[in-house]
């Protein structure tokens, strides 16, 4: 939450679910999944670490892109939510 007063981000009402906006479409995890991509690990332990390291060389600035992505997205849920209800 202070991310959001930090970064005068407004917080916005949640939207019905959206079959187009899954969460793997989110930046972090969509990154998360192109760093891990074609590795392989022997361990439960060893996958931990690894994420674990990703995240911790992110910068500040890697997040604050990610937010700033998702309006795009919340527009087309929004749009589809006034088609939806025109019909």
């Amino acid at each position: 939450m202070a991310a959001v007063c930090q970064y005068s981000f407004k917080l916005l009402h949640h939207l019905p679910y959206f079959v187009d906006l899954t969460t793997s479409d989110l930046h972090v995890f969509r990154s998360l999944e192109d760093s891990l991509c074609a590795q392989t690990f022997e361990s439960v332990e060893n996958v931990i670490y690894t994420k674990n390291d990703w995240f911790e060389r992110l910068n500040e600035i890697f997040f604050v892109d990610g937010v700033k992505a998702l309006e795009y997205c919340w527009k087309k849920c929004v749009a589809h939510d006034i088609c939806a209800k025109k019909l």
